[in-house]
């Protein structure tokens, strides 16, 4: 399965900003319609548009391919996100743009994907990165114009799992009844802590339900883990390990279990001298590129390195 890079430096991207509908106009695009022309068209992911409704969609995994599961955006002022922060959560069926069975997280939590950090309305364009194959979907919203050296980061699609048989898909956003908590809560590069920010579909045993989980990696130092930071003092990108996902792993319990790893993505054991949206050549395994993207939101940052060859999974 191809794997895309968007960014909002491309020709013709869509423009993210505190209006309300500008997600779900960016997710259109780069998830289903493509963008741009000739040369420097960007196609779409491959997902399907399942239902719409004013500044709200249902994005869905194909079954053919992946999951089947969906994704909910709400960018509607009717989702009390204040034209900050979108409304999502993920399903295991939808049979209208508000109606679905198995959600995660459960109806009881609230996720959200934020947009800008200005007043609704405010048409301050923000920064961002995507990058996306045909069942899972990282949005990354850029570094200076939140907090210094740092970016926050969200997630939607299947996880890569070996010896399961029964699909897992997760959903990483801001937690919360409301959206007036700080920048630094509900980040993808948090792992050790607010694990409730985090919500997987496990379908063991074949029956869905939603679990909060958390993310470990082999090469975040204690001190910096929940950052994902890399160390400096080691030369060279070209050692990286998976982040696996793990129900409940904010410590060490009975209650930890293996739900699957994320797919595309490694955490590099330095970081090398590396910038952001800096292209690593055939550091993979078998010949892959990979692309630069920093996420932490303290100085120095963390960084994730994202697989541009695939396929995935």
């Amino acid at each position: 399965m191809p794997v895309n890079v968007y960014r909002s430096t491309d020709a013709d991207a869509p423009v993210l900003d505190a209006q309300y509908g500008s997600l779900v106009a960016l997710l259109d695009a780069v998830l289903v319609n493509g963008y741009s022309s000739g040369g420097t068209a960007k196609p779409g992911a491959g997902w399907q548009t399942a239902y719409s409704a004013p500044d709200k969609r249902a994005y869905r995994i194909d079954p053919g391919i992946g999951s089947g599961r969906y994704l909910r955006v709400d960018d509607s002022e009717a989702g009390q996100g204040n034209g900050t922060h979108a409304h999502v959560r993920g399903f295991d069926t939808m049979s209208d743009i508000d109606t679905g069975s198995s959600p995660f997280p459960g109806l009881s939590s609230d996720r959200w994907w934020q947009k800008s950090n200005k007043s609704a309305g405010d048409t301050t364009a923000f920064d961002w990165m995507i990058v996306a194959d045909e069942r899972t979907v990282y949005l990354i919203l850029k570094s200076s114009q939140f907090e210094s050296d740092g970016a926050l980061s969200f997630v939607f699609g299947d996880l890569k799992q070996a010896g399961s048989a029964h699909q897992r898909s997760i959903i990483v956003g801001l937690s919360g009844d409301d959206v007036s908590y700080s920048n630094e809560d509900g980040l993808f590069n948090n792992f050790t802590q607010k694990q409730e920010e985090y919500s997987v579909i496990p379908d063991k045993g074949g029956i869905s339900q939603a679990v909060s989980c958390g993310f470990v990696t082999q090469f975040a130092s204690t001190a910096n883990a929940k950052h994902f930071r890399s160390s400096s003092d080691i030369e060279g990108v070209n050692v990286s390990g998976p982040i696996y996902v793990l129900k409940e792993s904010d410590s060490p319990s009975s209650n930890n279990f293996f739900l699957g790893e994320m797919p595309g993505v490694v955490v590099p054991a330095s970081d090398g001298g590396i910038s952001d949206g800096d292209i690593i050549a055939g550091m993979g395994q078998n010949g892959e590129d990979y692309i630069a993207g920093f996420i932490g939101l303290w100085s120095g940052g963390g960084i994730l390195l994202f697989d541009i060859t695939g396929p995935w999974q």
